[in-house]
């Protein structure tokens, strides 16, 4: 059984049908299984492209199991606003500002890569299969 406390930043882990008091692990930020991709977006990724706006370096980097929610994360669904997960909310926030500046002039550059089973694939690539 997996318990969420998103005050305190921690998960427990218990096993079902054990007298064992849950693990308790602490992070610097938890989501709950109904938590907004908006809430996460905030508080995950915001603050980082405005720093990479600024001239600093940004990676975002989704890690875990296979089936574990990495896509939903990262991608969301796209029939509504409100579904849209980091990488279509981070180049929204990139285009509105940029458009905005007049002062600057920005280059934008940005990559896809996937590793799986230690082999790591460009997504942006003309064949994703290939390694790099």
């Amino acid at each position: 059984m997996v318990e969420v406390d998103s005050k305190n930043n921690q998960v427990f882990l218990k096993k079902e049908d054990s007298k064992e008091p849950p693990k308790a692990f602490s992070f610097d930020c938890v989501f709950g299984v109904d938590s907004p991709q908006s809430l996460i977006y905030e508080q995950s990724a915001f603050t980082l492209v405005e720093s990479v706006l600024d001239g600093y370096n940004g990676t975002i980097f989704a890690y875990g199991q296979t089936g574990c929610g990495k896509t939903h994360t990262m991608m969301g669904l796209n029939d509504f606003e409100e579904n849209r997960g980091i990488i279509p909310r981070t180049f929204s926030q990139i285009v509105t500002i940029t458009k905005n500046d007049s002062e600057k002039t920005h280059l934008i550059r940005c990559s896809f890569i996937e590793i799986y089973n230690e082999e790591i694939h460009d997504l942006l690539g003309k064949d994703i299969k290939a390694k790099m």
